[in-house]
């Protein structure tokens, strides 16, 4: 799916909802989603994949969760500037991983709006019969163009510089405590100001700084520490009731350098 306002175009991958490609103009702000070279392999890079319902890896699942392999369905109404999906439960139902809590219902959509330099994106979920021990450690990957190779971080009081011998390429950096109102200087790219609300808003929720190679940075909203994505600790199904927030998203405002 394309959608289109005010100069800003989003370009949508109907599997996992994954956004591909986010441009002001002719500039690409979202890196382009393609297979890079990563080390010794061939991997996917860019665009805004969402690990969902859980973003590390368990022996024997996938990486980031099952829902970047499945097709989801656009909603029958949308307006310009903003669309949604829902799960669609023929393609899910074969591949819920039984041994993670997750043998029956879980709904899940996510929704984009874009506007005159502004992208946000959020997903919302109802557990429905999951075991509510289940891992739930969703989150945003969004994949942001450097072309300048080098860029300046804001969370809070902490600042990142991420530039050639600055930092450790395919290393986290987690900053504890939310992704709201961050800024991320790119150079030859702008500023963005990035604000995570809902679940990704409390203060619990950890912030990330990640990129394996200097052409892109990623800086990511996520529930729980990253030593705890390839366990069952932390964040759980069940917390949703407790919390009464089923939603979780982020926004990006972009300024662009003249």
């Amino acid at each position: 799916m394309i959608i289109q306002k005010d100069g800003a175009t989003l370009f949508i991958d109907d599997r996992g909802a994954t956004i591909s490609r986010f441009q002001i103009g002719s500039v690409d702000v979202i890196y382009p989603l393609q297979m890079r070279k990563a080390g010794d392999n061939v991997k996917l890079r860019g665009g805004v994949p969402i690990p969902f319902p859980w973003f590390g890896p368990w022996e024997g699942h996938l990486q980031h969760g099952f829902l970047r392999e499945i097709p989801l369905m656009p909603e029958p109404e949308y307006n310009k500037g903003t669309c949604a999906y829902r799960l669609d439960w023929e393609a899910i139902n074969p591949i819920l991983p039984e041994d993670f809590g997750y043998p029956e219902k879980i709904r899940m959509g996510a929704q984009f709006s874009v506007d005159e330099g502004m992208l946000a994106q959020q997903i919302v979920v109802h557990p429905g019969p999951c075991d509510p021990d289940a891992p739930f450690n969703a989150g945003f990957h969004p994949y942001f163009c450097m072309p300048g190779r080098e860029a300046v971080v804001r969370v809070g009081r902490k600042e990142v510089v991420v530039s050639q011998g600055n930092f450790k390429l395919g290393h986290h950096i987690q900053i504890d405590g939310p992704m709201v109102n961050t800024t991320v200087h790119i150079k030859g790219l702008g500023t963005l100001t990035l604000h995570a609300y809902g679940l990704l808003g409390r203060s619990e929720a950890k912030t990330l700084i990640w990129t394996d190679d200097l052409d892109y940075l990623c800086v990511e909203p996520v529930l729980d520490d990253v030593t705890l994505f390839g366990t069952k600790e932390g964040f759980k199904l069940g917390d949703l009731s407790k919390t009464r927030l089923n939603a979780m998203g982020y926004t990006c405002k972009v300024e662009l350098e003249n």
